[in-house]
Parts: structure tokens; C-alpha cells; sequence
């Protein structure tokens, strides 16, 4: 296999670069916001549903109830698939994307269920996409981007490196990071 040129190994590190600079600076701008403790909101409402038989491990009938309930409300239904989950011995339906989440538990009287429906801010959709929460496409995209940002760093650090004029800092400041990183986890 031939040996990459200098001028192959700049262009995909800039190429990389510019392809991932935009998710970059989302996920910088979030993780900065996020530290900061600004996180967005979430719009909460919790509704008191009448069933027409007991709650039982139906997903089908729990969906149509939940959907009756909402529009009944005049509040939006979730996309996403419905699921069923068992928490603590008891059943839960649950319905979400991005924006919306619906949550359906039984209620404290056999012809009664809990309805909690939740709106998020954009701004909280950008923090689930931060947190890996906003589903496996988004989760792909973030682990492409940090084996992207591992190779342009490499690249840039190759680049460097191989230049007479910049090899000694180059080399310095490599060693100093080293340092800080060693000396960080070792006081921890």
C-alpha cells in the first residue's frame, strides 16, 4: 500500500473537519449551556383518565386510551412507538419523540389511569441530542463524530510533526498535554 502524500492527508483532515465542524459546535454550545445549568424546560400536565374497563397490560387499548385522553385535552399525541414497561410489579405505558412524552400508569381506583403528558423546549431537544437521548441516528452520528475528531486531531497532529519549522513546538506541546492529562488523573 502506498504511502499517503502530505497534501492526501491535509485534504481529509480538512475535509473531516468541515463536515463535522457543525455538529462540533452544537455539541460544544450544548455541553457549554448545559454546565452552565441551562437546560431548557418541560411543560408538564397530568390528567385524571376515566376508564371504560380496568387498566390492564393492553398496548393496543392503552394507545387508543392515551390518544382519546389527549385529544380530548386538546394537547398533542407523540410520534414514536408506544410501548409497555414493568416498573415495581406495575404496568406503564409510555409514547415519546423529541418534543413530546406520554406516560399512562393505572390509577388509584381500578376505573382510573394517570395521564402525565410532557412538551420539551427546543431548547431541552438540543440538550437530548448532547445527552445521546434523541435516538440511534443521532447516537451514530456523535460516536462518527468523536472517531472524526480523534483523527483529525491525529492528522493535524501528523501534519505538524512532518513540519521542520513546527516539529520542536509541535513536540513541546505535545509533551505538556501529556503532562496536564497525567497529572489531572492523578489528582482525582
Amino acid at each position: 500500500m502506498p504511502r499517503p502524500t502530505r497534501y492526501t492527508v491535509l485534504r481529509w483532515h480538512a475535509l473531516l473537519a468541515c463536515f463535522f465542524l457543525p455538529l462540533a459546535l452544537l455539541v460544544f454550545v450544548s455541553g457549554t449551556l448545559y454546565t452552565a445549568g441551562i437546560k431548557g424546560s418541560v411543560a408538564k400536565e397530568t390528567l385524571d383518565v376515566v376508564l371504560e374497563q380496568p387498566f390492564h397490560p393492553d398496548l393496543a387499548w392503552l394507545d387508543g386510551v392515551a390518544r382519546d385522553a389527549l385529544a380530548a385535552a386538546g394537547l398533542p399525541a407523540p410520534h414514536g412507538t408506544p410501548r409497555l414497561e414493568r416498573r415495581r410489579g406495575e404496568y406503564r405505558y409510555t409514547r415519546g419523540d423529541r418534543a413530546h412524552h406520554v406516560t399512562l400508569v393505572a390509577g388509584t381506583r381500578p376505573d382510573r389511569a394517570a395521564l402525565t403528558w410532557r412538551e420539551r423546549s427546543a431548547l431541552t431537544q438540543v440538550m437530548r441530542i448532547h445527552r445521546a437521548e434523541s435516538g440511534p441516528l443521532f447516537a451514530v452520528l456523535t460516536g462518527a463524530l468523536g472517531a472524526g475528531l480523534v483523527l483529525i486531531l491525529a492528522t493535524g497532529a501528523w501534519l505538524a510533526l512532518g513540519l521542520p519549522r513546527l516539529k520542536r513546538a509541535a513536540l513541546i506541546a505535545t509533551g505538556a498535554g501529556s503532562v496536564l492529562l497525567v497529572a489531572l488523573a492523578i489528582a482525582i
